[in-house]
């Protein structure tokens, strides 16, 4: 633009007369020419929404020129410099921009009907929405531009270039456009019925979704397009385009992706199955196993749940990664083909397949309901079959109330949803670039609702705590329960005149049962050590030569249950219930029973030496021939509890007034000064020592009594002689 004249005042005041003259007389059918000014410096010069039309600005430069909303018809911009201009919402229907440079300019909503644009510079130039109808275009440069939701319909751009240009929703319907250049051009959803295409240049142009309904594409260079959900009825298309081999590398896919998906919805139905028949017994006993289906080697009820998920997450991720590569392939055909079939009907037929549709706006069918049916069958399947299964899995495992591996658990579920979720995504709005409003906003709400639910399983699982927690859901989620069931196992000729010969006890050492409901539960012989049992109820249940050292019972209720020869030294029972239970040679020692409530309870040669036995309640329990040896009983209640034979020596806390409101304490053994507190004669203790002392150990000979009564004899200072029956 060498040749650009500085800006002349008064040639400029002459054309603005020459104009008003000439539209004064009548414009075109004046006969007058049209007013001109060419080869100028212009810019500043124009003013928005102001009316030009029908002037000749030839070779003028008008950069950056403000001609928002102006009348700029049948204008001659020929040579003109228009580049960084706005020219939103102007009107050049007719306008003549030969050879004119408009880069970089802002052509929005702009009127070009009818306008000739041959070997103009529109490069970065946006033309969204612009009215571009039955232009001419010759070897005019739109390289960068922006003609989204534009018409060009009836165009002739033969030459044009349109490189890497965003035509998205474009209207090139009819135009003749043969030999333009669209590499790299973005035409998606844009309709091409009826346009010539010709020799063009279509490199790696992406068509997703047009309407290419008779578009003309001979001898084009295709290399890299992409017509994936174009509509090709009766469009003339390259040798290499047209025979669309990807589909025989779809079907063997297909089949491929089948197997493994039949394959993941035998081993999830497996899975329901094992989970539906395992009882928490099995879960916590670990004493099944079984086969796994196909490879046949056995496992254990524990190492399934444990083991299992991990496989099944393994498998559900190989799936999906080969899916999204099944789906780009599918991504790449049309919607509908040159001879009219709609994909769906070239395809193998199989769910996963033709369900995509859904996708297409060509395709849809007009029933909403059956393709929400179809959209909601197959993302069940394939993507929230697993992850459910998952939940399933952690919260039947929940039952263990083993807060680690519950966060191992729970992170692989988390990840397999994460991966879920974002896998459908990436489907819906990067492979097939739709998003389908509240049909698939419904579904991601689920997946938050999913895993809120998780997070808030996570949250309460490593901190249990019944009380916070819905007494149901404690019941069927975090608890076991073992109610009325044989946790021991009992041989088949089991005889309850011989109830522990031939039972095998279950081994639950180190178990978490807190809050479990065993009522009536079966548990002879079992190994309970370090075993938590607080806050449980396991009234009416079998707890015959148990193994409960170091057990935890606190505030669990146990009344009417057996303990009949089981071990529960160092025990931990504070605030335990045990109404009429039978602790018959109990072992006791070391045991925690502060607060405890053995009302009624039979604990006859039971051993509690150095127990707490701080407020326990004995109130009408038998006590014959406990050894109470060393215990701290203070506050312990003993009304019309049977202490016969009961061992008081050494004890701490106990005062004569819990001693006098038992039953029989004149027949226990105590040290000299409990005795003489309780006003015990020496004469009565001459004459039933012995008889005591028998008592106390009824398996002892009739030698080992008389040696055992001359010790108390001694201790209590007798010298009368000793009478021995």
């Amino acid at each position: 633009m060498s040749d650009i004249r500085p800006f002349d005042e008064n040639e400029w005041n002459r054309f603005k007369e020459e104009r008003q003259a000439y539209m004064a007389a009548g414009g075109t059918g004046s006969g007058l020419p049209k007013p001109s000014i060419t080869t100028m410096d212009l810019t500043g010069k124009f003013s928005k929404g102001e009316d030009w039309s029908f002037s000749i600005f030839e070779g003028c430069d008008l950069t950056g020129a403000d001609l928002e909303l102006a009348n700029l018809q049948h204008c001659h911009f020929k040579g003109a410099n228009l580049s960084g201009s706005n020219l939103k919402e102007a009107d050049l229907t007719g306008t003549v921009l030969t050879q004119a440079t408009l880069a970089g300019s802002d052509c929005s909503q702009v009127s070009l009907s009818k306008a000739t644009l041959m070997a103009t510079d529109a490069s970065e130039c946006k033309f969204d929405s612009a009215d571009l109808e039955s232009t001419t275009l010759f070897n005019a440069d739109f390289s960068n531009s922006s003609f989204v939701d534009a018409d060009l319909s009836k165009a002739q751009a033969e030459g044009a270039n349109f490189t890497q240009t965003d035509l998205t929703r474009a209207d090139l319907g009819s135009a003749g456009m043969p030999s333009t250049d669209f590499t790299d051009a973005n035409l998606e959803r844009a309709n091409l019925s009826g346009t010539n295409l010709k020799n063009a240049q279509l490199t790696q142009a992406n068509f997703f979704e047009a309407d290419l309904i008779k578009t003309d594409m001979t001898g084009a260079v295709t290399l890299g397009m992409n017509i994936g959900g174009a509509n090709l009825t009766n469009a003339k298309l390259p040798d290499e385009v047209e025979d669309f081999s990807g589909l025989k590398i779809i079907e063997e896919s297909s089949k491929l992706l089948r197997t493994l998906f039949l394959m993941m919805v035998s081993v999830v139905a497996f899975s329901l199955l094992t989970i539906a028949s395992t009882t928490d017994v099995q879960l916590l006993t670990n004493s099944t196993s079984f086969p796994l289906p196909i490879i046949g080697t056995p496992v254990s009820i524990q190492q399934f749940y444990l083991i299992a998920p991990f496989g099944i997450a393994g498998l559900f991720l190989y799936f999906h990664l080969y899916l999204m590569k099944h789906y780009r392939l599918i991504a790449k055909l049309p919607a509908v083909f040159p001879d009219g079939t709609p994909f769906d009907e070239r395809l193998f037929p199989w769910m996963f397949n033709t369900w995509v549709k859904v996708f297409y706006r060509k395709l849809r069918s007009q029933d909403k309901v059956a393709d929400t049916l179809t959209y909601g069958i197959v993302v069940f399947l394939g993507w929230m079959l697993v992850p459910t299964l998952l939940l399933i899995f952690m919260g039947r495992y929940a039952v263990n109330q083993n807060s680690t591996l519950s966060q191992y658990q729970f992170w692989l579920t988390l990840s397999t949803l994460t991966l879920a979720y974002y896998q459908l995504v990436i489907l819906e709005e990067k492979i097939f670039r739709v998003r389908l409003g509240l049909q698939s906003k419904a579904f991601r709400l689920l997946w938050g609702f999913v895993v809120f639910v998780s997070s808030a399983y996570l949250i309460v699982i490593p901190e249990y705590n019944g009380k916070l927690i819905n007494p149901s859901l404690s019941h069927s989620l975090f608890t076991a329960d073992f109610s009325r069931q044989d946790v021991s196992s009992r041989p088949d000729n089991w005889d309850p005149q011989h109830p522990l010969v031939g039972v095998k006890g279950a081994n639950l050492e180190g178990t978490t049962l807190k809050g479990a409901f065993g009522t009536g539960a079966f548990l002879a012989k079992a190994n309970l050590e370090n075993a938590d049992l607080s806050e449980s109820d396991f009234s009416d249940s079998d707890f015959r030569a148990a193994n409960l050292k170091n057990a935890r019972m606190v505030s669990g209720n146990f009344s009417l249950s057996n303990f009949d020869g089981a071990t529960l030294e160092k025990a931990e029972m504070t605030l335990m219930t045990c109404f009429y239970c039978s602790w018959k040679n109990v072992i006791l020692m070391n045991a925690d029973l502060t607060g405890v409530r053995l009302n009624d309870a039979i604990l006859d040669g039971t051993d509690i030496w150095h127990a707490n036995l701080q407020d326990l309640d004995l109130t009408a329990a038998s006590l014959v021939g406990v050894d109470f040896q060393s215990s701290n009983m203070q506050g312990t209640r003993l009304k019309n509890a049977d202490v016969k034979f009961a061992y008081f020596a050494n004890v701490k806390g106990l005062n004569p007034e819990q001693v006098k409101s038992s039953r029989n304490w004149r027949w226990a053994l105590y040290d000299d000064a409990m005795r003489k507190s309780l006003g015990i004669s020496n004469k009565y203790l001459t004459e039933s020592l012995g008889e005591i002392v028998k008592g106390h150990h009824p398996e002892f000979s009739d030698e080992e009594v008389r040696t055992k009564a001359f010790e108390w004899y001694k201790l209590y200072g007798l010298t009368k002689p000793l009478s021995i029956h």
